[in-house]
């Protein structure tokens, strides 16, 4: 069975699965307090649970830290209480950890899931700052560090060097860094996780700028998830990724406000995996994921900019370094800014997209650009793009457009394209598939130097049966406009042949050069012979009733 794009993906995360840190924090489980039912969330069915618990024998909570709401160190009444007067009559919020998971910071004689409270972990105050950290835990037992309160740094605030496991919690608070190197950074570290943190890069002055709020080095099959990263710096990201590898980055909100400022980059790494973040930058040249030589897995992510020349996804290289075997699925990517393609390739091959949509809003931003990139102008080839939205509305742009390059073997399956100027364009060479693709235009450009060929194709279908029912093993041969034979397929229990995929016709700058007319015939033993010649345009589902020879 060929393997989908999704299956592909689906089998990357279980392959990554066991590179990934699985350890708790020093016996101790987070939770949302208040959240006795363990939804993520409080409601009426919290309280009424706690009740049921104290006075009618209700089961014991799974976490009864959770339950105790007013974090005295025991469940009463008091408790229901609390929860109903913050739900319905605009009282206290829970004690922390809330809204968002944590730990419960007060040693007491209630337990989460059967572990107690957080044992032994390390305060970060403003006092603390700069903090660098170089010895870490175990798998089992990591350095837990909890930040207690807001910091303004004029340096790095914290640096992880050399430290393995530690678990680093912002626990909501927030990292304002004026200066530095970084907000946070980790450098050589194994198996370490980032949460709950909020950092903003602030420019200390006009003529002084803003730096990376996140930075990654040499950072492997670690966590970064549920943070905030801001940057309104220049030429620089909010989040620097370098030499890593295996690492998950998930449900985090990153953006830059400066120029030249993707909002995440990406170099020389490889197998990390973002999931379900929001990406946004709002000045020009600042790509939303900019990824140099390197190979990562994107799911569900929402990727926004609005300058000019600022593409949603950019993948380019480092001399012999390429960005490709990348994977991505269900990503929303949307550009606003002039010439700010959705996706742009530069040296980008062997790429899978699923079930992306890809919307671009400005002049001369086309959906997905093809670039040829480097001193030995390797062009972007065999991408492939399936179940695929993609559409360019602003003016003078098209759904795809593949510039100067020799991009070979890109092929897209049961997509949607559209540009306001044309569907597709083609500057030089290259080779452009499309199998039951949607055009908006129906309009292909081939500039006069291009030596570029599109094959476009449909699916046909076929059922074969009698007056009694579908019928089985009945052999359905194909034979093209040459009167070549393709290959012979065999009916189902179902009286089905496996969907075919056929060329319609060819196009290049000559015009188009069509396939048709196929011929299909139908055999089977005792009975009457079918064939039947056909235009080949779109979609077909043949069927043939057979009678029995006399």
């Amino acid at each position: 069975m060929q393997k989908t794009l999704k299956s592909i993906i689906l089998g990357t995360c279980l392959a990554l699965s066991p590179f990934l840190p699985t350890s708790k924090a020093s016996a101790a489980q987070e939770f949302v307090r208040g959240d006795v039912d363990g939804n993520g969330k409080i409601t009426l069915t919290d309280p009424i649970n706690t009740l049921n618990y104290l006075f009618k024998g209700g089961a014991k909570p799974e976490c009864e830290d959770a339950m105790d709401v007013n974090d005295d160190g025991k469940v009463d009444l008091g408790d229901a209480v609390y929860s109903l007067g913050y739900l319905f009559k605009g009282g206290s919020v829970p004690e922390r950890p809330f809204p968002e998971k944590g730990y419960d910071l007060k040693r007491d004689d209630l337990g989460c899931k059967g572990e107690g409270d957080l044992g032994g972990f390390f305060e970060i105050r403003q006092s603390d700052i700069p903090l660098i950290i170089t010895s870490g835990g175990t798998q089992r037992d990591p350095a837990v560090y909890l930040l207690l309160e807001d910091i303004v740094a004029k340096e790095t605030a914290i640096s992880v060097l050399g430290a393995h496991y530690v678990n680093l919690d912002g626990n909501g608070q927030t990292i304002t860094i004026i200066g530095g190197d970084a907000g946070i950074s980790f450098d050589n570290s194994h198996g370490s996780i980032l949460k709950n943190t909020h950092i903003v890069s602030q420019r200390e002055s006009e003529d002084k700028n803003a730096l990376v709020s996140l930075k990654l080095n040499d950072f492997y099959e670690g966590i970064v998830t549920n943070n905030i990263f801001e940057s309104e710096g220049d030429n620089l990201p909010a989040v620097l990724i370098t030499s890593s590898k295996r690492n998950h980055f998930d449900y985090n909100q990153i953006k830059t406000l400066g120029t030249g400022s993707p909002a995440v980059l990406v170099s020389l790494s490889s197998n990390n995996f973002f999931k379900e973040n929001q990406i946004e930058t709002f000045e020009e040249n600042s790509h939303g994921f900019e990824s140099i030589g390197s190979q990562s897995y994107l799911l569900r992510n929402s990727i926004t900019t609005e300058g000019r020349d600022s593409s949603g996804i950019f993948f380019s290289r480092y001399f012999d370094a390429f960005s490709k075997y990348n994977e991505l699925a269900n990503n929303n990517i949307i550009t606003f800014g002039e010439n700010a393609p959705g996706i742009f390739l530069s040296s980008s091959s062997h790429n899978l997209f699923y079930q992306d949509s890809v919307e671009t809003r400005g002049q001369k931003s086309h959906g997905i650009e093809f670039m040829l990139g480097g001193l030995t102008s390797t062009s972007s080839t065999q991408n492939k793009f399936e179940f695929v939205r993609i559409y360019a509305y602003g003016s003078e742009s098209y759904g795809l457009d593949f510039k100067l390059g020799n991009h070979e073997d890109n092929v897209l399956s049961d997509s949607e394209i559209g540009g306001e100027k044309s569907d597709v364009h083609f500057s030089r060479g290259g080779s452009l598939k499309l199998n039951n693709v949607l055009l908006s235009k129906e309009k292909l450009d081939f500039d006069p130097m291009s030596e570029a060929k599109v094959y476009r194709s449909w699916y046909l279908a076929a059922t074969v049966s009698d007056l009694t029912g579908p019928l089985e093993n009945a052999l359905v041969k194909l034979y093209d406009s040459k009167g070549s034979l393709l290959p012979s397929q065999i009916t189902g229990i179902d009286g089905n042949i496996p969907r075919q995929n056929l060329i319609s016709y060819t196009q290049d700058k000559n015009g188009i050069v069509t396939v048709s007319p196929y011929r299909i015939k139908i055999e089977k033993e005792k009975y009457v012979s079918q064939e039947k010649t056909f235009d080949f345009t779109n979609n077909m589902n043949l069927e043939f009733v057979l009678e029995g020879e006399e």
